[in-house]
């Protein structure tokens, strides 16, 4: 079972086009800052499951994510990427069959319409996909990052961003 975990602060431009990329997990959960726009109700219509946290503090938020999920594993995407049906096929067999305990996955910059593929902008790998028995917790207050037992592997299809 896969949970998808998001945090959010007034992303309502941008909140629709993820969730719409995740719909088919198995459940979503939305951990909101004090969203003053149409975030948390466009959440509602895809089921998500929404709790609040006032910290900005990132990894508390992430935190928090992992706490209320039931998901055997944990993705982990923000508001302004979203999951590549190729990506989704993937996870599906990692999910079937895997000897690691964590999963790097680069991410395809978009930025004013135009892909980056130099610099800091590709592959610009972030560790996303978490087995929930393996991982221990976020740290960092931004600039984030997970840790967790066991190694990492890495997808072969990336998150657009």
């Amino acid at each position: 079972m896969l949970s998808v975990i998001i945090i959010t602060k007034n992303e309502e431009s941008r909140i629709k086009a993820c969730l719409e990329s995740v719909k088919w997990a198995n459940e979503i959960i939305v951990v909101d800052q004090g969203s003053t726009d149409k975030t948390l109700e466009i959440a509602k219509q895809y089921d998500a499951k929404i709790f609040h946290s006032d910290s900005t503090d990132f990894s508390e938020r992430r935190n928090l994510g992992a706490e209320k999920a039931s998901g055997d594993w944990l993705l982990y995407i923000d508001a302004d990427e979203r999951v590549s049906s190729d990506l989704k096929d993937e996870l599906f067999s990692i999910f079937e069959d895997s000897r690691f305990t964590a999963y790097a996955i680069s991410r395809r910059n978009f930025i004013w319409g135009e892909e980056k593929k130099y610099g800091p902008f590709y592959p610009d790998w972030v560790i996303r996909l978490l087995h929930k028995a393996h991982f221990k917790k976020w740290v960092g207050k931004v600039h984030e990052y997970p840790q967790f037992d066991g190694e990492i592997g890495y997808t072969k299809n990336s998150f657009i961003h």
